[in-house]
């Protein structure tokens, strides 16, 4: 069984997030099951690692309290407002940042602005760039 690198594992994480979150409005918590991961994994022929499977789990059970935190650091954008691609990317990077402690936050915050760069919009790594930031400044 082949292991993921931390990139691609965040991807396919992301990739997971995006298909299944609810779009738009804060959500609510939504516990995934793990065969519903790997059967999604599967498609592009990856194993859904240990590593990208707790941070689907992680962003599934904490979304109200990521995108409340993400609502709070946007000035002059709503959640349902926000690209969908730019808000999964937030979601995956916040909750790295609020509730994985043994990741140094940069890591996160740079991890989230290569997958920006790679499905997001032009402007989606600036963006996700400026709210991770601030996400990660004391208040």
């Amino acid at each position: 069984m082949n292991s993921l690198s931390r990139r691609q594992a965040r991807e396919i994480a992301f990739q997971f997030l995006y298909g299944y979150l609810p779009e738009g409005g804060a959500g609510r918590q939504i516990d995934f099951s793990r065969s519903e991961f790997e059967r999604f994994c599967s498609n592009f022929d990856q194993v859904g690692d240990d590593f990208a499977w707790g941070l689907v789990d992680g962003v599934g059970k904490n979304v109200p309290h990521l995108d409340s935190s993400i609502v709070q650091l946007s000035t002059n954008w709503r959640i349902e407002r926000m690209p969908r691609v730019d808000l999964a990317i937030l979601r995956l990077a916040a909750y790295e940042i609020l509730f994985c402690a043994d990741i140094p936050k940069t890591v996160s915050i740079n991890e989230a602005i290569e997958v920006a760069k790679r499905f997001g919009a032009e402007d989606s790594a600036s963006f996700v760039n400026g709210i991770l930031d601030k996400l990660t400044k004391p208040s």
